[in-house]
C-alpha cells in the first residue's frame, strides 16, 4: 500500500463499520477535525447550559458555533467518503473554511465572555436587590400590622368615646331627673306650707268672725236694751240702717 495511502475504519452508531483507504493529508486532517469536533461538541454542550435564558448575542453566537460544527460533521463524512486524491483536495479546503469560519466564531464567544461576566455580575445585583425587596417587603407588613393595630385602636378608642357621651347624657338625664324630683319635692313642701297657712288664716279668720260675731249680738242686745240705732257693718262693711 503507498505510504501516502492510509486504511480507514469507520465504527458508526449502530454498530455497523466501513472501511476506506484515504490520503494520509486527508486522514491527518479528518482526525484533527473529529478531534476538534467532539472537544467543541462538549464545549458547546456546556455553552448552551449556560447561555440558557442570555441576551440573544449569546445565543446567536451559540447557534452559529452548532452551525458550524455541523458543517464539520458533513465535511468529514466527505472526507471519509471521497477517496479520490483531487477530492480529497478540495475537502481539506472546505475543512479550511470551516476552520477560519470557526475561528471567527470562537472570537464571538471570546466577546460573549464579556457577557458571562455581566451575567454574573447581574444575578449578584439581583440577589441583593431580591434581599433588599424581601426586606422591605418584611418592613412593610410590620407596617401594616402597626396601621391595623392603629386602627383597631382607633375604633376602640371611638367606641369606648361614643359609649362614655351615652354614660354622660344618661348622667345629664339623670341630673336633670334628680334636679326636677327635688323641684317637685320643693313645690310640694312649699304648698303644703302655703295649704297650712291658709287653713291657719282660714281657722284664725273663723274665730274672728266668730268673736266678731258675738261682740255683734252683745251691741245689739245693748242697744235693744238702751234703744240705741247702730249700723251693721260686720256684715257688709257700709253703714246700714238704724236697728229698731
Amino acid at each position: 500500500m503507498d505510504a501516502d495511502v492510509l486504511p480507514l475504519t469507520v465504527n458508526f452508531k449502530d454498530g455497523s463499520s466501513a472501511h476506506f483507504s484515504i490520503n494520509a493529508l486527508a486522514h491527518k486532517a479528518t482526525t484533527e477535525v473529529e478531534n476538534m469536533s467532539a472537544a467543541l461538541e462538549l464545549h458547546l454542550g456546556a455553552l448552551q447550559m449556560r447561555v440558557s435564558g442570555s441576551p440573544r448575542g449569546l445565543q446567536s453566537s451559540c447557534s452559529s458555533f452548532e452551525t458550524v460544527i455541523n458543517k464539520l460533521r458533513a465535511l468529514v463524512a466527505e472526507v471519509r467518503a471521497n477517496q479520490a486524491e483531487g477530492l480529497m483536495t478540495a475537502s481539506v479546503s472546505r475543512l479550511d473554511e470551516a476552520t477560519l469560519s470557526l475561528q471567527d466564531v470562537c472570537e464571538d464567544l471570546k466577546q460573549g465572555q464579556g457577557l458571562f461576566d455581566d451575567i454574573a455580575r447581574a444575578k449578584i445585583d439581583l440577589k441583593k436587590l431580591l434581599e433588599e425587596k424581601s426586606a422591605q417587603t418584611e418592613h412593610v407588613t410590620k407596617l401594616e400590622r402597626k396601621i391595623f393595630e392603629l386602627k383597631k385602636g382607633v375604633s376602640d378608642a371611638e367606641l369606648v368615646k361614643s359609649e362614655r357621651m351615652q354614660l354622660l347624657c344618661l348622667d345629664k338625664e339623670f341630673a336633670l331627673r334628680a334636679r326636677y324630683d327635688n323641684q317637685q319635692q320643693c313645690d310640694r313642701q312649699e304648698m303644703k306650707g302655703v295649704v297650712a297657712s291658709l287653713e291657719q288664716r282660714s281657722v284664725t279668720a273663723a274665730n274672728e268672725n266668730a268673736r266678731l260675731q258675738h261682740e255683734l249680738q252683745y251691741y245689739h242686745a245693748l242697744a235693744r236694751n238702751n234703744k240705741i240705732g247702730i249700723t251693721d257693718q260686720t256684715r257688709t262693711g257700709q253703714v246700714g240702717t238704724p236697728i229698731r
